[in-house]
């Protein structure tokens, strides 16, 4: 069974995807967006593709 922790963590990572990409434009999304990008330590753009690129590698380690 998959923990409850790497569940909502692959969400965060997939909602954050789906944001970045357009697909979910909505104000609160983004907003949501931002703050999840904060909290994982990015302070500009480069920082938050660094944060983006690790949350999508810890991701697809799950499934190796």
């Amino acid at each position: 069974m998959i923990p409850d922790n790497d569940i909502f963590d692959s969400r965060v990572t997939l909602t954050l995807l789906l944001v970045l990409h357009g697909e979910r434009t909505d104000p609160l999304s983004k907003e949501w967006a931002l703050g999840v990008l904060k909290n994982d330590g990015a302070r500009n753009t480069s920082e938050a593709q660094a944060a983006i690129a690790k949350r999508v590698l810890r991701l697809a380690r799950r499934f190796e």
